[in-house]
């Protein structure tokens, strides 16, 4: 079952290319690449969003930075699940898709979201770690300085795993504070801890050998954030190209209209290869890149968050490649509802992550552009992305 209700689905082109942020391994705690899971440092095309009524949504999406236009449309059809509408792609931007514009200044993008943080500008009193700079503009955060960011509600990380002999994951737990460990009891749906598979770190892998597996996080009111605004950032990566796969959701299953907040890939409403933040209640609000290429398993950092109460964004790779304001605040807290990892059950294979995650930081509040920025830059090092 697909997570976008019937309802009004809206979505804001941005144009123009942004690319990768950069960072220094300099942060980075594992020096050596063991390559078990790749990585990608490519830039990300501008980003669309849908605009839905009633039974259909409808995506158009332009980019400046495509030197040619692919005139390519994509269509993904809702019948595989009940409750959605089906969803019309058309995409003329995508034939650079990923690919930085050959007239970007070197600096534009890659430093977009840290250059507030020369040591010519005070940090904010709430920021963490923002001081420290590589000498090249771009700020190098440590593990402790992201710590000290503040309302972190989840972080999960994968050297923290909880693994029985073969590997299954039972319990992978938050290092918070906030007690937020993700289990599962159910052996047949336990993900694979894979050690030293990201530049030397531990990922937990779903949907290995067509399995389903998902973990689970009980709700509680650190993961009830209301119509504030928040911030979750993944490293993940994904394949799979025949469903949506879902990375990270906080939704009520049935009825429709499934409110509350999930990070997608693969979305129905946007088409195969589509990353998408969406947050919903009578409706449905989807932040989108125009790029359809990010099932190609390489690993990435993939950013959701809500500014202002109503202006939606998807990042990758510390950049912004979709956005999308929503007429009204939505809540997303779904009370009673557990936050899903990697699949939720009710819905069968339909939503399957077919790839790994690396790590999760989830945050309830708004970040500082410098804090976002230590986050991103300390993430991007460390997985060498």
């Amino acid at each position: 079952m697909r997570r976008v209700s019937p309802g009004v689905v809206s979505l804001v082109v941005v144009v123009g290319q942004l690319a990768a942020c950069s960072t220094s391994n300099s942060a980075s705690p594992g020096a050596d690449d063991a390559g078990g899971m790749s990585s990608s440092s490519s830039g990300v095309d501008a980003a669309a969003a849908t605009s839905s009524s009633s039974s259909s949504a409808t995506t158009s999406s332009t980019s400046s930075s495509s030197s040619s236009d692919a005139g390519a449309d994509a269509n993904a059809s809702s019948s595989s699940s009940a409750g959605l509408p089906d969803a019309t792609v058309d995409s003329s931007s995508d034939a650079q898709a990923g690919q930085p514009d050959a007239t970007t200044d070197a600096d534009a993008g890659s430093d977009v979201a840290v250059d507030a943080l020369a040591d010519t500008t005070q940090p904010d009193a709430s920021d963490a770690g923002v001081d420290a700079d590589s000498g090249d503009g771009n700020v190098v955060c440590s593990a402790a300085d992201v710590a000290a960011i503040p309302d972190i509600a989840l972080w999960l990380v994968g050297d923290s795993v909880v693994a029985d002999a073969s590997n299954a994951v039972a319990a992978w737990t938050d290092q918070s504070g906030k007690g937020n460990n993700a289990t599962q009891t159910t052996a047949s749906l336990q993900p694979l801890w894979v050690s030293n598979a990201l530049n030397g770190h531990s990922v937990v892998r779903f949907g290995s050998g067509g399995t389903l597996n998902d973990l689970k996080v009980p709700d509680n009111a650190t993961l009830q954030w209301a119509t504030d605004d928040f911030a979750v950032e993944i490293v993940f990566r994904y394949t799979g190209s025949s469903g949506e796969e879902l990375i990270y959701s906080k939704q009520i299953q049935n009825p429709s209209p499934y409110p509350g907040v999930g990070l997608f890939g693969n979305n129905a409403n946007v088409g195969a290869g589509a990353f998408t933040v969406q947050v919903q209640d009578q409706s449905g609000y989807i932040a989108a890149s125009s790029a359809r290429t990010f099932n190609d398993g390489m690993s990435r950092l993939y950013g959701g968050r809500r500014t202002g109460g109503t202006a939606l964004e998807a990042r990758i790779n510390g950049a912004a490649v979709g956005a999308v304001v929503t007429p009204t605040t939505v809540n997303v807290s779904a009370v009673g509802v557990p936050l899903s990892l990697g699949l939720d059950e009710a819905n069968g294979a339909n939503q399957q992550l077919i790839g790994d995650i690396a790590e999760v930081v989830a945050i309830h509040g708004t970040l500082t552009t410098a804090n976002l920025a230590c986050l991103e830059s300390y993430l991007m090092a460390k997985y060498a992305l």
